[in-house]
């Protein structure tokens, strides 16, 4: 009465030759499965069933319901995977089969930050937006004529590449292959993250059983402004293909770096310490940006020779970053978001940027060797509520405009009394230079915030992503 065959599209295909006489179909399912009227699973089945641990069907014969042909699929988790069985019953008589379900997943990470680890992608993001990844140009490898991109042994401080986790069920040898294939040689695969073994795919892609965790490092020189990426993807199908499935990521370099400043005694990289911005770098992180956070600073010039990440000078590990991004991964975009201190550490760091190499005319400053050597643009900035960052026990509002911004944005509250008086205020349209360096935006949040609430108010959270992700680029798109 039933036959019960395999399609080429992940889902089982059962074509029934309806009795012409009245009684009871019915229909049951291991767990694991679910019914489909269509092939595309656009229209899951859900009525007519009953049972928990194995769902069962049932219609009356000449039930318009009762389709002709439908399809079953897996449905998601762990009890989804491995050999399933469909059993069709009609008046005494039955048939049946055994489908085996298979799942396959790439997951691919956020890159390495000094603060914040390695986060799983979200997949509606990543299939959106891309797999962002550092082009590995800088010299973790101690010898700052060899690029580590160059290097194949073990670079004990490597934090450029990015981890890919490869997910399959059932694993072993069970009729089904699973083979992994790279678009191009832009990117290359390691098994550590500090590199040392080399994962070859060959062209005509490499045979898997098993799952595992995969390093990704694009290894090219930016060139031009083409659109540069490298598919990776995994396919699986039986002997015969009478199935297939597929999945893939895209990596795409990275053409901005973002440094973003916590509040005067806050962690960077704890957001459940210090909420707030390490909640808004973790989201930008996710969304495919190279967003890094920082602490505000220390106050002195260096103690012990130590800088951190931003001095009042604009010195630190946040320069550093940025001077490495430019120099040698083809960034030229870059982004500066700090709150209260921060935001005055944001304005010393654009200060750095501006005067990198030079001599200033303020005696306060000094000017050491020039570290940025290509071209790049400080392509947007931004204060919440920020507090000059010259030492922690100043109070003022930072009003500076940071130099050569081309958009500012600053967002700042009065609630002076609910604050302690601290609070940012409207920002200059010009820099201390009496240049105009583009649009400044200053806007003030509803009367609810504090000094304290403001970087975990929503609403100013989407405001300066609606403003930042307008200005910022993750990768270079097609033109």
């Amino acid at each position: 009465m039933f036959i019960v065959v395999g399609d080429k599209r992940k889902s089982l295909e059962i074509i029934a030759n309806l009795p012409k006489l009245g009684g009871k179909v019915k229909l049951t399912l291991s767990t694991g499965l679910a019914l489909y009227g269509s092939e595309n699973g656009n229209d899951k089945i859900t009525e007519h069933t009953y049972g928990w641990s194995e769902h069962t069907y049932e219609w009356n014969v000449g039930d318009p319901a009762l389709k002709k042909t439908m399809y079953v699929a897996g449905t998601s988790g762990s009890a989804s995977v491995g050999d399933k069985r469909c059993t069709a019953t009609w008046s005494g008589d039955s048939d049946s089969a055994v489908v085996t379900v298979v799942s396959v997943s790439i997951i691919p990470y956020t890159p390495i930050t000094k603060y914040i680890g390695p986060m799983a992608i979200p997949e509606a993001q990543h299939q959106a937006n891309g797999v962002g990844i550092r082009r590995n140009g800088d010299s973790d490898n101690g010898n700052a004529k060899v690029r580590d991109r160059a290097v194949s042994r073990v670079i004990p401080n490597e934090n450029d590449l990015i981890k890919t986790v490869i997910l399959l069920s059932p694993e072993g040898e069970n009729g089904i292959k699973y083979v992994l294939h790279q678009e191009n040689n832009s990117v290359a695969f390691w098994i550590n993250q500090d590199k040392g073994s080399q994962y070859i795919i060959p062209p005509e892609g490499k045979r898997i059983i098993s799952g595992g965790t995969l390093w990704a490092e694009w290894n090219t020189v930016r060139k031009d402004d083409s659109d540069e990426r490298c598919r990776f993807l995994i396919e699986a199908f039986d002997a015969n293909r009478s199935f297939s499935i597929k999945k893939e990521i895209v990596y795409r370099p990275f053409t901005s770096v973002t440094a973003a400043f916590v509040g005067e005694n806050q962690t960077p990289g704890d957001p459940k310490g210090s909420p707030g911005m390490n909640d808004w770098v973790i989201e930008e992180l996710r969304k495919g940006r190279d967003v890094h956070v920082w602490d505000d600073g220390f106050d002195a010039v260096y103690y012990g020779g130590f800088y951190g990440d931003c001095n009042k000078y604009g010195e630190g590990a946040a320069f550093n970053e940025i001077c490495n991004a430019i120099n040698n991964r083809g960034v030229t975009k870059v982004a500066l978001v700090g709150y209260s201190h921060g935001g005055g550490s944001v304005y010393n760091q654009a200060w750095r940027m501006r005067y990198d190499g030079i001599t200033s005319n303020d005696p306060r400053y000094r000017a050491p060797p020039q570290k940025i050597e290509k071209d790049y643009s400080l392509a947007f900035t931004s204060y919440v509520d920020a507090i000059q960052n010259s030492n922690s026990a100043n109070f003022l509002s930072e009003s500076r405009r940071p130099f050569k911004s081309e958009f500012h944005f600053n967002q700042y509250q009065t609630n002076k009394l609910g604050s302690m008086f601290l609070g940012g205020s409207q920002t200059k349209p010009l820099d201390e230079e009496g240049k105009y360096g583009g649009p400044t935006e200053n806007f003030r949040p509803y009367l609810k915030t504090t000094h304290r609430s403001i970087m975990k108010d929503t609403d100013v959270q989407k405001n300066l992503s609606d403003n930042f992700e307008k200005r910022i680029p993750r990768h270079q798109e097609k033109k």
